[in-house]
């Protein structure tokens, strides 16, 4: 099975932050990466980046760290799927405008939409418009 993977999921495989709710959420998530895809927009290296940087930064992790997790996720099925940028770009305005959702939560929402393919977040602002706009949450 596929499913479009959110980086606030992946980024709980590194940080451990958040709701006992979430941590095992992306647990799961990751346990079925054995036997599942997970595919991502282009942007999601991009946020993985910026927040592995932040969290360096602000010494919730080492550079030590930091260059196990990407040991982790080299093996991983994970592969970006992109969309065409015209049509990327009046999806991601038109889910941004319809649920108050920046650009970038927009563009995973988008992914899911336009491959019928269930959501993994931990995002609560991006999973209340999952919901909304009737794309499934992974794992459901």
């Amino acid at each position: 099975m596929r499913f479009v993977l959110d980086y606030t999921v992946s980024m709980r495989w590194l940080l451990r932050d958040g709701s006992a709710d979430d941590q095992k959420l992306a647990d799961r998530v990751l346990t079925n990466l054995v036997k599942n895809e997970a595919w991502v927009p282009s942007l999601w290296w991009t946020d993985m980046t910026s927040v592995i940087s932040k969290a360096e930064k602000n010494n919730l992790i080492s550079q030590s760290e930091s260059t196990q997790f990407l040991r982790l996720l080299e093996p991983l099925p994970i592969s970006e799927r992109l969309i065409p940028g015209s049509q990327l770009l009046q999806k991601t305005l038109e889910l941004s405008r319809r649920y108050g959702l920046n650009a970038n939560r927009a563009a995973y929402i988008a992914l899911a939409m336009t491959e019928s393919l269930p959501l993994a977040t931990v995002d609560e602002t991006l999973r209340k418009a999952v919901l909304r706009c009737g794309v499934f949450t992974y794992p459901s």
